[in-house]
């Protein structure tokens, strides 16, 4: 690899504390090593500071003198970047120690018009202590239609040429859960998208981090994402299964009357049963990773 450009890291942490040295550790052991982090304490009240000031220079930290919503929080940590590429990472989540260096390849490659590397992600149950891998072929090329159904990126495991984030829109200010979602069909729908196979990462899934909290959120604002690429007749498909989304978040939430209105105005019984058979399955499967 004869170019090296600069990778930023971008990590927005709030009151992380628990899982910090491990996330911000993944980093600094990685095979490619020239990159920053762009740590970004949105107001965090617990040792979040003080374990990331511990680091070197390559840690560059900023804070905030209030908590902002995730979406300005990210795009306020973006502002910060001086790198050609841009990563994120979860202060929760780890990666893989050749998760950057085998990226990176993929871009070098030169296919036209690539604007984005993903890749294999585990999930770890922390309540279990299992990992979970779906081994299905990660879809590739111009991704927009299948990406407009369900969002199948891992945040965690994105590489994103910095130009193509800006000419994307970068991260709205105004979204609070599904910011990654927004970006990633923006990018998908002028820009080709290729995925690294193996596993590079690992997706942290315990009872307090955000994605887990706010299902119902999640879903309502894919609903609302999704809907800015009206009258797109891939757009009222995908609509479909984020009702589902919302349908089931309902459920598990024990919000059983707004989920019969939810079913009533946008059906999905025999979807909704159908994707849970094949969670089931890829579930059970996955336990003996």
């Amino acid at each position: 690899m004869n170019k090296k450009p600069l990778i930023s890291v971008i990590m927005n942490c709030l009151n992380c504390e628990k899982y910090l040295n491990e996330a911000i550790d993944s980093v600094y052991a990685q095979t490619y090593e020239n990159w920053e982090i762009i740590f970004w304490d949105n107001g965090s009240c617990d040792r979040s500071k003080d374990i990331a000031k511990s680091y070197d220079s390559k840690l560059r930290y900023f804070s905030s003198d209030e908590t902002y919503i995730l979406g300005k929080a990210r795009a306020l940590a973006v502002q910060e970047a001086r790198g050609q590429y841009l990563a994120f990472l979860d202060c929760d989540d780890l990666w893989f120690k050749d998760k950057l260096k085998n990226q990176l390849k993929l871009f070098f490659e030169g296919e036209e018009n690539l604007g984005l590397v993903y890749g294999r992600c585990e999930v770890f149950y922390q309540g279990l202590n299992q990992k979970v891998v779906n081994q299905k072929k990660l879809p590739e090329g111009m991704i927009f239609k299948s990406l407009l159904k369900e969002n199948f990126i891992p945040f965690v495991s994105a590489l994103v040429r910095s130009d193509v984030f800006y000419s994307s829109g970068g991260f709205p200010i105004n979204i609070k859960h599904s910011t990654d979602y927004w970006l990633f069909l923006n990018i998908s729908k002028k820009y080709r998208v290729r995925a690294l196979q193996e596993v590079c990462c690992t997706y942290r899934y315990h009872s307090e981090n955000l994605s887990s909290n706010n299902k119902i959120l999640a879903a309502k604002e894919a609903i609302q994402i999704v809907s800015n690429f009206l009258p797109n007749k891939d757009a009222i498909y995908g609509l479909n299964f984020h009702y589902d989304n919302l349908t089931i978040a309902y459920i598990r939430n024990k919000l059983f009357f707004k989920a019969i209105i939810n079913l009533f105005n946008h059906g999905g019984f025999l979807r909704i049963f159908f994707r849970l058979l094949t969670r089931i399955n890829i579930f059970s499967k996955g336990l003996n990773v």
